[in-house]
């Protein structure tokens, strides 16, 4: 039997957003009402699910989400997390936000939490 955690609690705020931005992308405030990529080893405070072509971005701010991991995966349960090239990754420095682990797919190196 599989599970979906897809749909719990999804919140999305639209929100200016810097050029170059694109789906996929976790995202932090770069300006008032404006969001743009996280550097590696950032904080994040949502994921971009939706880039429009007039500088506005849908953004995922709540609920369940899955991103590309890169490093060491994640562990399940309450973990830190940071921006990394393409997704997040384990935050060892513990400088990061921590988010509710609900799955690891080591396989397509994704990691599916709360935010």
């Amino acid at each position: 039997m599989s599970v979906s955690f897809k749909g719990i609690r999804e919140e999305y705020v639209t929100f200016q957003c810097a050029s170059g931005l694109t789906a996929g992308t976790p995202v932090k405030l770069t300006g008032s009402g404006t969001v743009g990529a996280c550097s590696a080893g950032e904080r994040f405070m949502g994921v971009a699910a939706g880039v429009s072509t007039d500088g506005h971005a849908l953004v995922q701010t709540a609920g369940y989400a899955e991103l590309a991991y890169t490093g060491t995966p994640p562990a399940v349960g309450w973990t830190q997390l940071v921006c990394a090239s393409g997704g997040v990754t384990a935050d060892t420095a513990e400088s990061g936000g921590e988010y509710l682990v609900l799955e690891v797919d080591t396989n397509s190196s994704k990691v599916g939490f709360m935010l």
